[in-house]
Order: structure tokens, then sequence, then C-alpha cells
């Protein structure tokens, strides 16, 4: 590409414009959001990062921890997703490169790749139910909780804030898709 060619994106999301839902439940965008994907090998990477973040690297499967705007997200044995403001992404991935410099890791930005939504209210964890393969019960799934499965025909990370509230991330591509269902799906109440 020339060196006078600037790259635009063409838009953030495809459900950018769509105005919250409200219903039994209620949906709405977390579009300021960004992620890095944190890959650690070993408990002095671990440890290095918790610090560089100022959050905890959830050690136990399917977890988050939160602190003020960043939480990371447990996706595997050495895999994480921090999510947090896109004001602070560069910044929290220099100081993780910086504390992480020398270590067998890797810090990517992935921003880009999905788009972050919050259902929440009373109906939220029934409407969860109806297009998700987990057992989302209280007993097995509540705050502080995370997992990768799919709603409906759209892959899902998903991950319980609290008693009625749910961060759902979702492919770019997939975003209006999964919008539109849960939006249909609060409707029907």
């Amino acid at each position: 590409m020339p060196k006078d060619m600037v790259f635009t994106p063409v838009a953030r999301s495809l459900i950018t414009r769509k105005p919250p839902v409200t219903g039994t439940s209620s949906l709405n965008h977390a579009e300021e959001f960004g992620t890095l994907n944190l890959r650690l090998m070993d408990e002095a990477s671990c440890v290095a990062a918790s610090k560089a973040l100022g959050v905890e690297v959830p050690k136990q499967a399917n977890t988050f921890a939160s602190i003020g705007f960043v939480t990371v997200l447990w996706l595997g044995p050495d895999e994480w997703l921090v999510h947090a403001p896109h004001a602070a992404i560069a910044n929290l991935q220099t100081a993780l490169e910086t504390a992480l410099v020398g270590k067998h890791t890797a810090v990517t930005d992935v921003s880009d790749h999905s788009v972050a939504m919050v259902l929440s209210g009373e109906g939220a964890r029934r409407i969860l139910e109806k297009g998700c393969p987990l057992d989302l019960h209280p007993r097995v799934f509540s705050t502080g909780s995370c997992a990768q499965s799919h709603f409906l025909q759209a892959v899902v990370i998903l991950a319980q804030l609290d008693q009625n509230r749910f961060l759902l991330r979702v492919r770019r591509s997939m975003s209006e898709y999964l919008w539109d269902a849960l939006a249909d799906a609060i409707a029907k109440g």
C-alpha cells in the first residue's frame, strides 16, 4: 500500500446505530470497549501480567476478574481476554509488553475482532437459556463466571457481571444477527 494512503475502517460494528432495546430485559452496546488476547505460559508471567493490569489474572477455569473498567476473562489454561475501554487498550498493551519482556508470552490487540453488548434484567438468564447450550442455572453459572459458547448460531464469550447482567462478546460479522435475535426474544417477553 502506498505510504500516502490512510486506512479508515468502515464502522465499528453493524449494531452501532441500533437503539438500546428494553422490555423484561434490556440490551445495550458496550462498543467503547477493546480487547487484548493474552497468552501466558507460566506462573511468573501470570504474576507479572497481574501487576501490569492491576487486576489478578484468573487461574480458575471459566471465571473472570475485574477492577474498575478492566476485566480479565479466562479462556483456556494459557489464554485470557483483557476487556477494557478503547482509550486504555494501548496503555495496557504497552504495560503488559514491558512487564513480560523476555518471557515466552503474547499480547495481541484483537479489539476489531469482536463487539461487546450487555443483556440485563430479570428475564436475561431465561433469554440466554433458550439459545445457549450451557447450563446457566445460578448454581453452575453465577456472578464471576464466563465461558465460550454460542447463542443460536453466533459464537459468543459470555460473562455474568452480576445477578441479572451478562456481557456477550461476539464476532463483528455476527453482531447484527445476535443483536436482532436477542431483541426479538426481549420483544416476545
